[in-house]
């Protein structure tokens, strides 16, 4: 599954993509970064600037995500 936006998200829930992102790519020259919770609350997760990545691995980030906004 996937999801396109510069916007923030507040709720990946309503993307279908909640705790189920595995890998981020951006072209854009903004950081992204993406938290724990809902609403950007929890742990900040991992930043991303023009990252094609895949977050398997990463234990504190792989399908953890719930919400990201530009940071």
């Amino acid at each position: 599954m996937m999801t396109r936006s510069l916007d923030d998200v507040p709720n990946l829930s309503q993307h279908g993509m909640n705790d189920q992102v595995s890998s981020v790519w951006s072209n854009s020259d903004r950081d992204f970064c993406f938290y724990e919770h809902a609403n950007y609350g929890g742990r900040l997760l991992f930043t991303v600037l023009s990252h094609d990545g895949n977050l398997v691995g990463r234990s504190t980030a792989n399908n953890k995500a719930s919400s990201y906004k530009k940071c």
